[in-house]
C-alpha cells in the first residue's frame, strides 16, 4: 500500500499545505522535518504544530538529523569543508534534506511512496520533477489546487493558528538582507554565519552573499525594513 509523506519544514507554505491535507482528508502517513540551521523561532513554531498535531489528531513530527561525512548538521559540514552552500550546486538541500528523508522513507515504507511538497501556486516554475532522483514520487497538493501564498495564510490563520515567521537556512545562498537582519539578534548565530562567510568557498560568485558588513551598521531589524520598504 502506498504510503503518503510530508516534508515540513515550518513555514507558510508547508504548514499551509499539512492544514490542507488534514481538512481535505487527504492520505498522510507520516510528518517528516530534516534539521537544518533554522533561527529559534521557526524550530519553536515547528515544535508549536507537534504539539497542536498530536493533540488534534493523534499525529507527530518525526525529526531527522542528517548525518554526512561524520558530521550531524550542515553547519559542522561546512566548517569542517571550509566550503559554503552554492546556489549553483544546491548539495546543501541534496545531501541535509532530500537525502535523508528519502532513506527514513525508503526505510519505513520502501519505494511505494509519495512526498507532498510544499511549493504553493505563485512558484509553480518551481515544480520540475514528478520523481526525485532517488526514486520517491512527488506530489504538489497546493500547486494542483491553485493555492498561492496569500490562500496559504488565510489557511493557517483559518485554523486559529499563527503564520509561522519566514523559514529558511540562516547560512543560505539565497537568503536575502532581511533574514539576515533576523539572523543578527542572536549573537551565536552571527558569529557562525560571519565563520561561514569567512571561509575560502565563500568566494564563489554562487555562494553565500556577504551582507554581514553591510548590515551590522543598520540596527534593528525593524528599522532596516523601514529603509527598504
Amino acid at each position: 500500500m502506498t504510503k503518503y509523506i510530508l516534508s515540513y519544514g515550518g513555514g507558510v507554505d508547508s504548514t499551509a499545505l499539512l492544514l490542507y491535507l488534514l481538512d481535505k482528508d487527504m492520505p498522510l502517513d507520516a510528518v517528516v522535518h530534516a534539521i537544518m540551521p533554522d533561527l529559534p523561532e521557526t524550530h519553536e513554531y515547528i515544535a508549536f504544530i507537534d504539539r497542536w498535531l498530536w493533540k488534534n489528531y493523534g499525529m507527530e513530527v518525526t525529526y531527522l538529523i542528517p548525518h554526512a561525512e561524520g558530521t550531524t548538521s550542515l553547519l559542522e559540514y561546512v566548517l569542517k569543508k571550509k566550503f559554503a552552500p552554492s546556489k549553483a550546486w544546491r548539495w546543501c538541500t541534496d545531501k541535509f534534506k532530500v537525502r535523508p528523508i528519502t532513506k527514513w522513507v525508503k526505510e519505513h515504507y520502501g519505494n511505494d511512496a509519495v512526498e507532498y511538497i510544499a511549493i504553493n501556486a505563485d512558484e509553480k516554475r518551481r515544480v520540475k520533477w514528478e520523481r526525485n532522483k532517488y526514486g520517491i514520487r512527488l506530489k504538489y497538493p497546493l500547486v494542483e489546487a491553485g493555492i498561492g501564498r496569500s490562500e496559504a495564510k488565510l489557511i493557517i490563520k483559518k485554523h486559529g493558528l499563527p503564520v509561522p515567521p519566514k523559514s529558511g537556512c540562516y547560512i543560505c545562498p539565497f537568503r536575502n538582507k532581511t533574514r539576515l537582519m533576523a539572523a543578527k539578534r542572536y549573537p551565536c548565530i552571527w558569529a557562525q554565519i560571519k565563520m561561514v562567510e569567512a571561509l575560502p568557498g565563500s568566494k564563489h560568485p554562487n555562494a553565500i552573499a556577504h551582507f554581514t558588513t553591510e548590515v551590522e551598521g543598520q540596527g534593528t531589524l525593524e528599522s532596516f525594513i523601514s529603509l527598504q520598504y
